[in-house]
């Protein structure tokens, strides 16, 4: 008896502004040819090999619908997600900050994501500082004086399940306070089996100005769980300050050596927490 042959390649096109093709076989792989004229390569490896596909139009999957027959014999019904965008190298899905990110880092134990950001304002404010007192002043100006811009910094975790910001969970830096270095660091820990655990390490410098000897802070942070508030399941995770410590220099670089916090002050590398 003939084995039947199938094609290989199947034509998706679906959406008017995109043209895919998809590749069945055990790599199968959507073929998408982008408005600028690029080939887009997107591996699904949810099954290993596929051996049919076709178009499925349903009104309960009236975007991008299409259903496959895998290598045990299952057909699965499934649809292109609408949030994403296919025309880049991977599927793209824009966030809207409505700030300025300057770091991006993944917290393992918690699944999480911490983001640095930052915004702009227009202000006449300026710090004094006296040995460790510091005062902050209000200069008046003339209303057509151009006012210097502050940036105003702090840090946020994202739950990449619904990709929006935890309520309630923001740590908002001190005035003139800009984060220079955020990192997740191995340090020593004794309930993990490696004895290591993932920690947020920060890195500041106090910007008061060229009359002001340059400052930082040296901050370690943990991710906990915490009972939510009713009807806000994302308020689970906060922040909790293990360990901070002002410097004579900004902090610029980061990083964990066998379980240790080493950080550049200045001109010079030591070795904390």
């Amino acid at each position: 008896m003939s084995k039947i042959k199938r094609s290989k390649v199947m034509i998706f096109d679906v959406f008017c502004i995109l043209h895919k093709v998809f590749l069945c076989g055990p790599y199968p792989h959507w073929i998408i040819l982008s408005t600028s004229g690029q080939m887009r390569f997107h591996p699904m490896g949810i099954d290993s090999r596929i051996l049919a596909f076709s178009p499925f139009n349903n009104p309960n999957c009236s975007y991008g619908g299409f259903i496959y027959c895998n290598v045990d014999y299952e057909f699965r019904i499934c649809m292109l997600a609408k949030h994403l965008s296919y025309d880049s190298p991977w599927p793209l899905r824009k966030v809207p900050l409505k700030h300025t990110p300057h770091f991006v880092v993944y917290h393992q134990e918690t699944k999480t994501y911490i983001v640095a950001l930052s915004t702009g304002e227009l202000s006449a404010k300026i710090c004094r500082v006296a040995g460790d007192e510091k005062e902050f002043i209000d200069e008046p100006k003339d209303e057509r004086f151009p006012l210097p811009m502050r940036e105003n910094f702090s840090l946020h975790i994202f739950s990449p399940a619904t990709w929006e910001v935890v309520p309630n969970a923001e740590l908002e830096m001190e005035p003139f306070e800009n984060i220079l270095c955020l990192k997740v660091v191995n340090l020593s820990y004794e309930g993990a089996r490696s004895g290591l655990r993932g920690y947020l390490a920060i890195g500041t410098n106090y910007s008061y100005g060229e009359d002001t000897t340059s400052r930082g802070r040296l901050m370690v942070l943990d991710v906990i769980e915490v009972v939510p508030e009713p009807g806000q399941p994302l308020t689970k995770n906060k922040f909790k300050m293990l360990y901070q410590k002002e410097h004579k220099g900004p902090i610029t670089a980061i990083d964990s050596v066998v379980g240790f916090l080493c950080a550049t002050v200045g001109q010079k590398v030591s070795r904390n927490f």
